[in-house]
């Protein structure tokens, strides 16, 4: 934790390695906190930056007040144009449609994780990407899941990424970043972050 917290307040680069429930989230997450400094922490997987936001960072935040927030890869929203324009070729299609049409009208994140079943098969059809995106000049801009989601990275002090979309977001130009700027990034699982790396950059 004197390590981490001399980084933090100081600059510089730390590598560090401890054992397995020894308290290294904890040794990072105490110090950033404190800071005040705009942080991301970068995970192996999406698992992981769950449990790292509904355990520790949870945890914490009933003891400092202070916020933080999950980003995900685009691919894991929901996009109400694509929803809107989606046409059912089958029984199985349109009931999980309808069912899509009623989430999107309570759920406030528009994130695949916390529809109710499994990912449908039609998501292929409608989740937020990239190619399909007309940005500003999409009439549901305002009520987008993706663009409100990094509205809230940006305001958030930690932003929990993964190692996926801290590999894409290096290797996108400076205006078409997709994460905030940030003043410290911790590479947590570290030892999973050159095949992250390698697989985007592949891709």
């Amino acid at each position: 934790m004197e390590a981490c917290s001399k980084t933090i307040e100081e600059g510089g680069t730390l590598m560090a390695e401890a054992g397995t429930g020894t308290g290294k989230t904890f040794a990072y997450l105490i110090p950033i906190i404190l800071s005040g400094k705009k942080t991301i922490v970068s995970t192996g997987t999406i698992n992981l930056q769950g449990q790292l936001a509904s355990k520790d960072l949870s945890f914490l935040s009933e003891l400092v007040p202070f916020s933080y927030t999950i980003a995900k890869g685009r691919g894991n929203y929901l996009c109400l144009r694509r929803l809107n324009a989606f046409r059912a070729d089958n029984d199985k299609e349109a009931d999980e449609y309808t069912d899509l049409v009623n989430w999107a009208a309570k759920t406030e994140t528009g994130d695949a994780e916390d529809y109710h079943l499994k990912k449908p098969l039609i998501w292929k059809d409608i989740y937020s990407d990239p190619d399909a995106c007309k940005g500003k000049k999409c009439g549901y801009y305002s009520q987008c899941f993706y663009f409100k989601a990094r509205q809230r990275w940006g305001r958030a002090q930690i932003v929990v990424a993964n190692h996926a979309i801290i590999s894409i977001n290096a290797m996108l130009s400076e205006d078409s970043k997709i994460l905030p700027k940030a003043d410290v990034l911790i590479i947590d699982e570290g030892h999973a972050l050159d095949n992250a790396l390698s697989e985007q950059i592949g891709i």
